[in-house]
């Protein structure tokens, strides 16, 4: 768990250098056309294989614990198959689009990166679903985490440094290809670790069944956290997109804890589930919780105290108006932070229609609220942010209690709840 949280904070880390370098070296129209790019596929890229390798880790941990190794094989290469099938479609129907509809130059930049991309980091997830559920807990955390980053700042970072005027679409060729390598990469890995079994249709119907419910939360879920950086720059600008992008991505880094663990625990909380053992869940979700809010109200502090300071002093004086925006949206980190990885347990306990359901009914809510609120600037939807958060999460922890009877929030080292038996480690 400590090596992916630390891979979780290693691939931040480097993404955060990378935007430091890209906002400085490109113009402030570029810059916000690149976190355009990123609120586009950061969001929808878990959809590439309809969510077929996060049935692969829910029902992987099962067959190897029941000794079916033939069956994870075929699980496996039925797995991989979808997903490249999906690939090629995908990269397919794209270009023939690209090369058929009357785009400018710029636009068509602008659409041939967001589908390079979109496939990249789709492949990347799907390898990184399936080392994951092969026991490649590390190499899993890897690809899903710090591998694209690395891909960048050995192809755009260079780019951007060395040429005397970057663009733009030198970011997108550069960023393209060397993504889509380290995609591969990933693939290649999962193939020499387990040789995959022959692909089956009646497999294919049972994945893509439970895998569309997993991706479209999972999906839903991303584009809940993109979706004011990808409104603000169709209804304000790409320069209001950059703020409220870089606030964003800076809030996002500090509840990192969650969403690395988050990845990780999944086949412990499909374990869990299996022994019916309430209590290990709940404490996991628990002490995650604690963790986190306590960096998340820490970071509050310091960002509303020197927050307009750090951002000038990280990423230039053009982007300081990010500084109110990160202080809000730290509000809706804490707010998830509460409730820890509830989204996993519920999807991994079978309960994934609800929290589709959820999600269903929030974006949808959140998307009329953002566009009505846009003509009052970034500020406004950045609290429409922290309001959605409050709502997905605050439903989740009554789902939960509804069907297991139990409630999730912080617990204290020492608490009752903590002593309470041996089953707690996880």
């Amino acid at each position: 768990m400590a090596l992916t949280v630390a891979l979780r904070y290693g691939g931040i880390a480097l993404q955060f250098v990378i935007l430091m370098i890209l906002a400085r070296r490109l113009d402030p129209e570029d810059y916000g056309r690149y976190l355009l790019v990123l609120s586009a596929v950061l969001p929808t890229y878990f959809l590439l294989g309809l969510g077929v390798s996060e049935t692969f880790v829910r029902d992987a941990p099962k067959l190897e614990a029941r000794g079916e190794p033939d069956q994870v094989r075929a699980l496996l290469g039925t797995t991989l198959t979808f997903a490249l099938a999906n690939a090629a479609v995908v990269a397919l129907t794209g270009g023939l689009l690209l090369s058929l509809l009357p785009l400018d130059t710029s636009t068509w930049i602008q659409v041939a990166f967001i589908l390079a991309f979109f496939v990249a980091n789709g492949l990347m997830f799907n390898g990184a679903q399936l080392l994951l559920g092969v026991g490649a807990k590390g190499l899993g955390a890897f690809f899903f985490y710090p591998a694209v980053n690395l891909s960048l700042a050995v192809s755009a970072v260079p780019y951007v440094v060395l040429a005397h005027q970057p663009t733009f679409s030198g970011v997108a060729l550069a960023t393209s290809v060397a993504s889509l390598i380290v995609a591969a990469f990933a693939l290649l890995l999962v193939v020499r670790r387990v040789r995959p079994g022959p692909p089956s249709i009646g497999v294919t119907r049972h994945l893509v069944r439970v895998g569309l419910r997993l991706s479209a939360a999972r999906g839903l879920y991303a584009a809940g956290i993109w979706l004011p950086t990808f409104i603000a720059g169709l209804a304000l600008s790409p320069v209001q997109a950059g703020y409220l992008g870089t606030a964003g991505r800076l809030a996002v880094a500090v509840g990192a804890i969650t969403a690395a663990v988050r990845f990780a625990i999944r086949p412990t909380i499909v374990r869990a589930f299996e022994a019916q053992d309430r209590q290990a869940i709940k404490l996991i979700c628990g002490r995650l919780a604690t963790v986190t809010l306590v960096i998340t109200l820490a970071a509050v502090v310091v960002s509303s105290v020197a927050g307009h300071w750090l951002i000038s002093a990280a990423f230039g004086a053009d982007l300081a108006p990010a500084a109110p925006l990160l202080t809000v949206l730290l509000v809706a980190v804490a707010i998830e932070a509460y409730a820890g990885p509830i989204d996993e347990v519920l999807k991994m306990t079978g309960h994934e229609n609800r929290v589709l359901a959820i999600f269903c009914v929030a974006v949808p809510l959140a998307t009329v609220a953002l566009l009505g609120v846009a003509h009052w600037g970034v500020m406004a939807m950045a609290w429409v942010q922290v309001l959605y958060t409050l709502a997905v999460f605050g439903a989740m922890i009554v789902v939960l209690h509804r069907y297991w009877g139990i409630w999730i929030h912080p617990i204290l080292p020492g608490s009752r709840t903590v002593r309470a038996g041996s089953r707690d480690e996880i």
